[in-house]
């Protein structure tokens, strides 16, 4: 299974085409950084860390939008890891140990990747260690409990035992299996429990032009309704958009001397 996980990791993009698609890619790196900039009210970004940044194609858009010093992308795919350019590498490299130094970046994105690694825990941990105190995190994250799964497009999938999910998946060319490994709400809020939660999912499902996402809600004069119908059944969503930030970490008392 590790030899399958391995080679799944440094063909992902061979395995979802939907990574080369410039529009969309492009589309989610204005979402991306429309959120950024918000989150971070105007503060002058020096780092920027994307995480399972594939091509670049969304992190290069996040740089245009937000011009920071450098962006290091990180990625275990090396077919499609771009050429550097002025303000953006990409580094071969693995989530579990990111070759960063501790305390070192301002924004790390983590777009979609948490499902895709074989220990969200240590990914998160490695997240912690190299974002600095006042630094944010941009987390979106799949929700196990939303019946259609994402990256396959097929009902209940994810929900099967390994040997089943297989079973299908191999006739549709993934003879591996079913290698993500999403959480259901409780996880994930468990999962980034180092970290407050400040919450975009539905500020994004509310207004979806003022955060490009036009793609999440097709009838944006709807969107206020939609939020109401998302608060409702919140934790059955598709997914999230959460903007994470360390906490606050508490002055030593006296008696702990």
């Amino acid at each position: 299974m590790a030899s399958d996980l391995n080679d799944v990791a440094r063909k992902f993009s061979a395995l979802y085409p939907i990574m080369m698609n410039a529009e969309q890619r492009r589309n989610r790196g204005l979402k991306i950084a429309a959120i950024v900039r918000e989150a971070l009210a105007g503060k002058q970004i020096d780092r920027i860390l994307d995480i399972g940044c594939s091509n670049a194609l969304v992190l290069d858009t996040v740089v245009e939008e937000l011009d920071p010093t450098l962006a290091i992308g990180i990625d275990m795919d090396a077919a499609v890891a771009p050429a550097p350019n002025a303000k953006r590498t990409v580094l071969i490299g693995d989530a579990m140990a990111l070759p960063l130094s501790s305390n070192s970046m301002d924004v790390v994105i983590c777009n979609h990747t948490y499902e895709h690694v074989p220990d969200a825990k240590q990914l998160f941990s490695e997240i912690s260690r190299v974002l600095k105190s006042d630094g944010i995190v941009y987390f979106s994250a799949m929700n196990a409990r939303w019946p259609i799964e994402p990256h396959y497009h097929l009902p209940f999938v994810h929900w099967l035992p390994q040997t089943m999910a297989r079973a299908i998946l191999k006739t549709r060319g993934f003879p591996a299996g079913y290698l993500e490994k999403p959480l259901s709400t409780p996880k994930l809020v468990e999962l980034v429990s180092a970290f407050e939660i400040h919450d975009y999912t539905l500020k994004v499902i509310a207004q979806p032009a003022k955060y490009h996402a036009q793609s999440i809600v097709r009838f944006p004069a709807f969107g206020r309704i939609y939020r109401v119908v998302a608060s409702l059944f919140y934790g059955l969503l598709p997914g999230y958009l959460w903007v994470l930030s360390k906490r606050p970490v508490a002055p030593m008392q006296p008696e702990d001397f």
